[in-house]
């Protein structure tokens, strides 16, 4: 009696040889899209989806701030859109608000909700502070820049603000300072100005406020790398000989190094495999045994651009590893095949050579 004909996804393959070689080529086409489109970064983009609102009180007991601060604010922000969860904490001197929301919430909106609401509160104490809500943002480090020479502090910041500034203009999303006393900016108006304008003092606060916010920015690492060097080489001997501008703690190299690896690896073990069935079986199992190592490294590439994800440290440490499982199915494979040829079944059969072109792409 005869098995009934399996109706899963290697009989399809089964009783339709040219399935497999379409897969195939589809897993290359989008692996190749995927490479050219890819982000490539240091870490993986890391959402933060707090929101932190602090309200210092000089002087005030850790009582006095839980009562007259922490009272106040938990109950117009509990029953915000996306809230998960609510810490508050009270200490002396100030009271801050721990607001943690749900994965998917849309954090800029978040903030404005939060906002809105803490600036709804009218029973803080008067020699209270204003409260400061602050949404930390995450972003990818690319390297350090170190300024110096014989010049006058002011003189070393004017150089290191014109750095920044080309570089932001260059595409870099995000130059900071450091290393540098801080400066106060005093912004006077004068009364009639402000009536004339239909402002208050603490309009203009939150207009500078707005104008000054930092905003998240996935950027790819080794596309800013390339910026700031084509910068640094084209600054460099506009500068005086005495400035130096050494660049160090550079992430980008590292991430090279690591793809490298990973190319290397990956060319090694397919050299192995190749190497290895050619000696042990024909040539035509070889070839297509041996090819499913890139392939599989192609329809991993081309899920990852799909998902959202991005060429980084961690990502590339997981593809170097399964790397040896994909050299040792595609042994398998070849053996596996070679076992059926031995068996009396015709090497040339339709549902044999399915079958053979089927586990490539399915096994790695």
């Amino acid at each position: 009696m005869r098995a009934r004909r399996g109706r899963g996804l290697v009989s399809i393959f089964v009783r339709h040889p040219n399935a497999a070689n379409l897969l195939m080529v589809l897993l290359i086409i989008g692996g190749v899209f995927a490479m050219m489109r890819m982000q490539t970064q240091y870490f993986p983009t890391v959402e933060v989806q707090r929101i932190t609102v602090t309200v210092p009180w000089p002087g005030a007991s850790a009582e006095d701030v839980e009562a007259n601060i922490l009272d106040a604010i938990e109950p117009q922000v509990r029953f915000l859109d996306g809230i998960k969860e609510i810490t508050a904490y009270a200490r002396e001197g100030s009271g801050t608000v721990l607001l943690e929301f749900q994965p998917d919430a849309d954090m800029q909106k978040a903030l404005s909700d939060v906002e809105t609401a803490v600036d709804s509160i009218t029973t803080f104490p008067d020699d209270s502070e204003d409260p400061r809500v602050i949404h930390s943002n995450w972003y990818e480090s690319i390297a350090r820049l170190a300024v110096s020479g014989p010049f006058s502090e002011q003189a070393l910041k004017s150089f290191a603000r014109r750095i920044r500034d080309d570089l932001l203009a260059a595409g870099i999303d995000r130059v900071t300072l450091s290393g540098e006393r801080s400066e106060e900016i005093w912004v006077e108006i004068p009364a009639d100005t402000l009536r004339r304008l239909d402002m208050t003092l603490g309009g203009v606060s939150e207009r500078i406020a707005e104008a000054t916010s930092d905003l998240p920015a996935a950027a790819d690492t080794l596309a800013s790398s390339r910026i700031l060097d084509s910068y640094l080489a084209r600054l460099l001997p506009t500068l005086p000989p005495t400035v130096e501008v050494v660049k160090y703690d550079v992430r980008s190299e590292r991430l090279m190094q690591r793809i490298n690896l990973l190319v290397t690896n990956g060319a090694s073990g397919l050299l192995l495999v190749i190497i290895t069935l050619f000696i042990f079986l024909n040539a035509r199992i070889a070839i297509w045994v041996a090819a499913g190592i890139p392939i599989a490294i192609m329809a991993t590439l081309a899920l990852m651009w799909a998902s959202g994800q991005s060429i980084n440290m961690i990502s590339l440490f997981a593809l170097i590893l399964t790397l040896g499982i994909v050299v040792d199915d595609a042994i398998v494979v070849g053996e596996h095949t070679a076992t059926v040829h031995g068996s009396g079944a015709d090497p040339t059969s339709a549902a044999e050579r399915g079958v053979m072109r089927m586990l490539v792409p399915v096994f790695g």
